[in-house]
């Protein structure tokens, strides 16, 4: 509930864009899996039972289909917000073809590589 909460926290306000709103996200979908697979081993920092570390490993499995479920047009969009969150890094051929030959130029420009 903790990690929930802190999401809830960073989605809120007025002076978050959709590419940061999905990269927080997709943090938390990192660490449901990362959390289910803890369960799956038994290797919850709390010393827990097998068959509660197990029903742990359920709850967290389905609260991460759930997410997926949720934000799938965000996943639709990845590559779109790698765009605003890399621009440098991007592969311009995957860029929208409006946008492509900006790009370049951003990408040519050492002095706001070096900014960024």
């Amino acid at each position: 509930m903790e990690k929930l909460n802190e999401l809830n926290a960073k989605l809120q306000g007025n002076d978050i864009f959709a590419h940061e709103m999905y990269l927080h996200v997709k943090s938390l979908q990192m660490k449901l899996s990362f959390f289910s697979g803890q369960g799956g081993n038994n290797r919850f920092c709390h010393n827990t039972s097998s068959k509660l570390a197990a029903k742990y490993k359920v709850q967290l499995n389905s609260l991460a289909v759930e997410f997926d479920r949720r934000f799938q047009d965000f996943q639709n969009l990845e590559s779109q917000f790698n765009i605003l969150s890399s621009p440098f890094t991007t592969e311009v051929y995957s860029a929208p073809d409006d946008i492509q030959l900006e790009l370049l130029d951003l990408q040519g420009n050492n002095d706001l590589k070096e900014n960024f």
